[in-house]
């Protein structure tokens, strides 16, 4: 996970779109999240970034995500 000049963002926070199930991410910015085909679209916050989601390819394992920083807080 990385922000728009391309640094690592870690303890971000993951999760499942609509509910508070998920992960936060390491210290290079990685996360694992594992689902069955129950859910379709996962999420990613950060404070001072704006929300990215995410929608889940099937069979697809890796997913780079990039957060841009919200101006609406400055």
């Amino acid at each position: 996970m990385v922000d728009d000049e391309n640094i690592l963002i870690y303890n971000a926070h993951v999760c499942f779109t609509g509910i508070p199930i998920g992960v936060i991410t390491d210290e290079k910015g990685y996360f694992d999240l594992k689902s069955d085909d129950t859910f379709k679209s996962f999420e990613v916050s950060f404070v001072g970034m704006k929300i990215a989601k995410t929608d889940i390819e099937l069979y697809k394992a890796f997913f780079k995500i990039l957060l841009e920083e919200d101006r609406a807080l400055v």
